[in-house]
This record gives C-alpha cells, structure tokens and sequence, in this order.
C-alpha cells in the first residue's frame, strides 16, 4: 500500500514504499536472467551437456529420489503417529 503523506495545500502526497519498488527491479531482472538461461542453450553451437554430465544428472537424480522417498516413507507416518499425542498438534 502505499503510504500517504499530508500535502503542502496541493491534496495528499503518495509516495511508493521502497519495498516495492525492490520487489519490481528483483522480478525484472529475475525474468531476464531465467530468459538468457533458456534461449542460450538453443541459439549456440557449443556442446554444452555431454555424457559425463549425464552421469552426473542420473546419479544426482537417484540420490534426491532416495532421500525424498525415505523422508516419505518414514518422515510422513512418523509425524503421523506424532500427532495422535500431545507432543505435536498437526493441522489448522
């Protein structure tokens, strides 16, 4: 919102929080950069990926489908049952 300062006989003054205007720079620069990092890759003829960096895809793919398969398996009913007691309450 922004923030209303009394006027100098010329009506009420409205100047933009700071917070916003940061907000706005960070999202614009934020679009052009995610921009570059798609239509780069397709307009240059250098090699970018090759298999070795497949390799390293695949494997860093398995140990991240580990990890969030064991927290699902064994995180989720834990704070389950947690909930059932009065050391965690769960929910709205």
């Amino acid at each position: 919102m922004p923030v209303q300062l009394i006027g100098r006989g010329n009506g009420p003054v409205y100047l933009v929080r700071p917070c916003y205007i940061l907000w706005l720079l960070y999202a614009f620069s934020t679009g052009y950069w995610m921009a570059a990092g798609i239509v780069i890759p397709y307009l240059s003829d250098y090699t970018m990926f090759d298999e070795h960096d497949d390799a390293i895809r695949q494997q860093a793919s398995g140990v991240t489908l580990a990890v969030f398969g064991w927290l699902a398996a064994i995180g989720f009913p834990s704070l389950g049952a947690l909930s059932t007691t009065t050391y965690l309450e769960w929910g709205p």
